[in-house]
């Protein structure tokens, strides 16, 4: 009994925050299409105004720029949300995963680099766009998530544990 830790409640919060993310997520891609909307209407805007350039349609230019500069102010608070949500989660399951190297629960060990599969697969899923996985790294560091790192990797290899997807986190992290 004493090498049993019950990681359920770790694992739920990974989960929890990674439908938070999903949920922020979903938020950016109704403005980028709300975004493209505005561009259109921008154009159609900008061709009536050089073909008939009455006050009207200039309040038309300007009231599409205005819309789309409100909803382009959005994106950062959306992507800190998500960047946020994505390190708590790490910070969750890589003390949930140190508590299992400790107590020599391999099982609970492979369950978290489950979960970290679920957070490296986020990051990595749209790096030009968001610039997620620069900010995200940028996160983990001020968060010290690199000394989390270090402990489980001396501690696996001790157990001769293998965790792929906790090597990938590293190389997101590191950089390397």
């Amino acid at each position: 009994m004493s090498n049993f830790i019950n990681n359920d409640q770790p694992n739920g919060n990974v989960y929890t925050y990674l439908a938070q993310i999903q949920s922020i997520y979903l938020q950016y891609i109704q403005i980028r299409t709300r975004l493209t909307m505005m561009d259109d209407n921008l154009k159609t805007s900008s061709v009536e105004f050089d073909r008939l350039p009455t006050q009207q349609n200039l309040y038309a230019v300007q009231n599409a720029w205005n819309q789309k500069f409100t909803l382009m102010q959005q994106i950062p608070h959306i992507v800190n949300n998500i960047v946020s949500n994505l390190t708590e989660a790490t910070k969750f399951v890589l003390s949930s995963m140190q508590l299992n190297i400790a107590a020599n629960n391999r099982l609970g060990a492979t369950l978290n680099d489950n979960a970290i599969a679920s957070i490296c697969s986020f990051v990595e899923q749209d790096p030009h766009q968001l610039h997620i996985q620069e900010l995200y790294k940028q996160y983990c560091i001020t968060q010290n998530v690199p000394m989390q790192l270090s402990d489980i990797e001396i501690r696996a290899q001790m157990m001769r544990l293998l965790l792929p997807n906790f090597d990938n986190l590293k190389k997101i992290i590191r950089g390397y």
